[in-house]
C-alpha cells in the first residue's frame, strides 16, 4: 500500500473522529438545553428519557446527572435526586449549566431533609465562603450548628446573620432560641420581639415570648402571646396548656379549666 493511500486513510479517520467529537460538542448541549425546557414545562418523563440516553453513552456526564437530579426533585423523588446531586458534587465541575450557588443550596436542603446535618452544614459553609455577605447562609449554618449542640458557634453565626440583615426575622428567632436555652432571658426577649416585627407569621416566636413573659409574671402579655401562637397547628395544644397554666398563676381557675 502506497504512502499516499495510507495518508488518505489516516486523514479520513482523523476527519471522522473529529466529526464525531464536534457532533457531540454541538448536539449534546442542545439536547440538555431541551431537557431544561422540558423540566420547566413539567414534562419530566421525556426529559428523563433524553438524560438517561445521554448517561447510557456518557456515565460520567456531570451535567446530565445534574438534570436527572432536577427531574427527580421535580417529581418528588428526593432520595434519588440527592444521589444524583452527590454524583455531581463528586465531579466538582461547575459552570453555566451547573450553577454552583443554586446547586449547593439544593443539595444542602436535601441533606438536611434526610438528616445528614454535617453534610448540609458543609454546603452552607462553602456558600458563605463564596458569598460572605449573604445573611441567609449564616442563618442556616447557625440552625445546624445549634442542632448539633455547638451552641457557641451557633450564636456567632446567628449574630452575624442579624448583623448582615437586621430584618431577617428567622435569624432573630434562631438567636432568640439559643439565648433562651442558655438562660439569657432579656436578650432572648429582644430577639423574639425583633423576629415578630420582621416576620409576623413566625408563631414560634410568640410562643417563646409568651413563656418568657409568664416566667417574669407578665401574665397579661403571656396570655396574648400564647393566643397568637395558637395560629400554628403544631403549637396550638402547647399554647393552650401554657394559657391554662398562666391563668392558674393568676388564680383564675375557671378560665384555666376552659383552656385545659
Amino acid at each position: 500500500m502506497s504512502v499516499v493511500v495510507i495518508l488518505i486513510i489516516v486523514f479520513a479517520l482523523a476527519v471522522t473522529v473529529l466529526g464525531v467529537f464536534l457532533a457531540k460538542m454541538i448536539i449534546m448541549p442542545k439536547k440538555l438545553s431541551a431537557v431544561a425546557d422540558l423540566i420547566k414545562q413539567g414534562r419530566t418523563q421525556p426529559a428523563a428519557k433524553i438524560v438517561k440516553n445521554i448517561l447510557g453513552k456518557e456515565p460520567k456526564n456531570a451535567v446530565a446527572h445534574y438534570y436527572l437530579g432536577k427531574i427527580y426533585q421535580t417529581e418528588g423523588k428526593l432520595e434519588l435526586a440527592l444521589m444524583e446531586y452527590k454524583t455531581v458534587g463528586e465531579r466538582g465541575q461547575f459552570d453555566r449549566e451547573i450553577p454552583e450557588t443554586e446547586f449547593r443550596k439544593q443539595i444542602a436542603e436535601l441533606y438536611e431533609r434526610f438528616g445528614q446535618l454535617e453534610e448540609a452544614l458543609k454546603e452552607y459553609i462553602l456558600l458563605i465562603k463564596s458569598n460572605p455577605s449573604n445573611a441567609d447562609y449564616y442563618y442556616h449554618s447557625a440552625r445546624l450548628f445549634d442542632e448539633r449542640g455547638k451552641t457557641e458557634v451557633a450564636t456567632k453565626y446567628a449574630r452575624k446573620a442579624v448583623e448582615l440583615d437586621p430584618r431577617h426575622g428567622k435569624a432573630h428567632f434562631t438567636l432568640g432560641i439559643i439565648l433562651y436555652k442558655t438562660k439569657h432571658p432579656l436578650e432572648a426577649r429582644v430577639e423574639f420581639e425583633a423576629s415578630i416585627k420582621f416576620d409576623p407569621s413566625n408563631y414560634d416566636s410568640y410562643y417563646y415570648l409568651g413563656k418568657l413573659m409568664k416566667e417574669s409574671n407578665d401574665n397579661t402579655g403571656a396570655l396574648l402571646a400564647f393566643e397568637r401562637a395558637q395560629k400554628s397547628p403544631s403549637l396550638k395544644i402547647k399554647a393552650l396548656i401554657e394559657r391554662g397554666a398562666t391563668y392558674m398563676n393568676q388564680g383564675s381557675y375557671e378560665n384555666a379549666a376552659i383552656e385545659l
